[in-house]
């Protein structure tokens, strides 16, 4: 906080942007330590969006049953592979454009809040039918609780 601090302070520089932070680094240790922080942040950050486009790109193969897995070639699961692609190329035009990344998630996590019922109806339905569930169908307690939680 305190390299921070005299890092932006004085010159009246908004660390609200990812570009300003390796400054921190820069000022105090010279231009090499600059350049380090600057590749630090690039595999940090690249390796975020590839981690994050993989756990897309299983989730939609594992829910279409869809060949998959990191000891399958590309060309043996020619779909799990084109999706992740995919995934990476939509986050690059989103970025391109302009548009804030954190509002983005904001707005989605808002978004997910009025969805959440929508989703957890169901299981709830199912989990308290009989027919269905037979024994481990939810009893008086998970039942109650459930009904609770959901209002």
């Amino acid at each position: 906080m305190i390299a921070a601090a005299l890092t932006f302070f004085n010159p009246g520089i908004d660390p609200e942007f990812l570009g300003t932070v390796p400054l921190a680094v820069g000022t105090p240790m010279g231009e090499t330590a600059l350049v380090v922080a600057l590749v630090g942040m690039l595999f940090a950050i690249g390796g975020a969006a590839v981690d994050a486009s993989l756990s897309g790109a299983y989730a939609m193969a594992q829910f279409f049953g869809w060949e998959w897995g990191k000891y399958r070639k590309p060309g043996e699961a020619p779909r799990f592979t084109l999706t992740w692609l995919v995934f990476i190329a939509t986050a690059a035009l989103v970025m391109a454009t302009g548009i804030d990344p954190v509002m983005v998630t904001e707005y989605s996590v808002i978004f997910g809040v009025v969805a959440m019922p929508l989703t957890y109806l169901p299981v709830l339905a199912i989990a308290n039918d009989h027919g269905y569930m037979g024994r481990y169908a939810n009893g008086r307690l998970s039942r109650s609780l459930g009904w609770f939680y959901f209002s």
